[in-house]
């Protein structure tokens, strides 16, 4: 039996600016290629745009978040007009609240959740309260209890989903890729004394290594020489970005449509992200444009990179690999051309490859029974989705009026189900 993948997306989409979307938009492209024909339900609030979702190969359901709370059932018949035989989920607070509702009305349906932060460890980590960690770990295990299989991005985020209760067989690594057909070699034989760093820095680990480049990296490596600048790419809080303001030689670029636009002219990009679960996607970019890269281990010991680029886990230590690599960048063209070769092996369509393989094992499994179903009232909204809202991400943008009935576009490649106007700040 061929399975059939239903995706649920919400916030960001497309345009892709960030590990997960890169994940969701990527994975869906090329399981289309490989005759998956998987459909994205995408809870839209304003932050996608919906003219380049609907060049995609791939079907989108677009929905409101007024639909997902309190309309679910035009899901659910989206999902059995579909015949989604797998419906993927990546945060524990949606797999808890959903999964009971999908199981108990259409059966067979597995419920598959994609762990992309095991949050309890990811809170801890960072350093959060106490209460805010145990109610974490309630949730997380019970998203783990009730989910027929999941998937994960390292061995190490593995077995912390079997510490919190995940049976061994039905638990599978799919890393993360990048896309060498997108991501072109820097052509510049003399790029300018630029380091790079990209990411969304919304996001907690990417934050705090923002804050190590201006205090710490950055003034290190400025002091001996004044000429090189700091770069640094993706979506930002105000406050960050005022603060790298205030420090010689460092600029916030923002989003950029083409990430080669900031690889082109880079002489350097670097990872010092100490924090975290998960993997760093932003890496395997990295190595796919030919930049020599400086990264700590943390999100990418797993991804056999010796000799593609250069460890260092001591940020204090990043600014001398950084100085090194520009005054001899001849030594390190070895290292850049491996890298290349191994991101070509990391390509999307390959990780596509194992991903079809584990879907269709997860219909070999049998389903869990509807009696390990619990309904659930209705939870607060994901995590990340509330943090990126409280720090002001997308304030400034506003959503769609949907109509009540659906509106097709295209070659039916998107699909609108509306209700009333939303609010993309509303997470109550």
């Amino acid at each position: 039996m061929k399975p059939k993948l239903g995706l649920l997306v919400d916030g960001p989409m497309l345009p892709s600016f960030e590990g997960a979307t890169q994940r969701f938009t990527n994975m869906a492209y090329w399981l289309e290629s490989l005759g998956m024909e998987p459909v994205i339900i995408h809870v839209y609030r304003g932050w996608s745009d919906l003219s380049e979702i609907q060049n995609q190969p791939y079907k989108t359901y677009v929905v409101t978040p007024n639909v997902f709370r309190e309309a679910f059932a035009m899901i659910l018949d989206v999902l059995q007009r579909e015949r989604i035989s797998i419906f993927q989920l990546n945060d524990p607070e949606r797999v808890i609240s959903v999964a009971p509702i999908v199981r108990n009305s259409l059966g067979g349906t597995r419920i598959c959740f994609e762990v992309h932060d095991v949050t309890p460890d990811l809170l801890r980590l960072l350093g959060a309260d106490l209460s805010q960690i145990r109610e974490a770990e309630k949730i997380f295990s019970e998203a783990v209890r009730v989910s027929d299989y999941l998937i994960c991005f390292t061995k190490s985020d593995r077995e912390r989903l079997i510490y919190y209760g995940a049976s061994a067989d039905r638990v599978a690594v799919v890393p993360c890729g990048t896309d060498p057909q997108k991501i072109r070699p820097r052509t510049l034989n003399k790029p300018r004394l630029e380091v790079v760093f990209v990411g969304n820095h919304f996001h907690k680990p990417n934050q705090k290594a923002t804050l190590d480049i201006i205090e710490r990296i950055a003034p290190y490596v400025v002091e001996r020489n004044p000429n090189i600048q700091f770069v640094i790419v993706g979506d930002a809080p105000k406050s960050l970005q005022v603060m790298a303001s205030r420090v010689n030689n460092v600029t916030f670029k923002g989003r950029v449509p083409d990430l080669n636009s900031a690889f082109e002219t880079a002489a350097v990009a670097i990872n010092p992200v100490t924090t975290g679960t998960g993997l760093r996607t932003k890496v395997l970019d990295y190595i796919s444009s030919g930049v020599p890269t400086v990264t700590t281990t943390q999100g990418v010991s797993e991804l056999e990179l010796d000799g593609c680029v250069i460890f260092e886990n001591d940020v204090l230590r990043f600014g001398e690999h950084i100085l090194n690599v520009v005054a001899y960048p001849e030594r390190y063209l070895t290292m850049t051309r491996r890298a290349r070769a191994r991101a070509e092996q990391m390509a999307w369509r390959n990780i596509a490859q194992q991903a079809k393989r584990v879907y269709e094992h997860v219909l070999t499994l049998e389903p869990l029974t509807a009696e390990a179903f619990q309904p659930h009232l209705p939870l607060a909204e994901p995590y990340w989705l509330v943090d990126n809202i409280e720090q002001g991400r997308f304030a400034s943008l506003e959503p769609l009026d949907f109509r009540l009935d659906f509106l097709q576009y295209g070659q039916g490649q998107l699909v609108v189900l509306g209700t009333k106007r939303s609010n993309a700040g509303d997470v109550s």
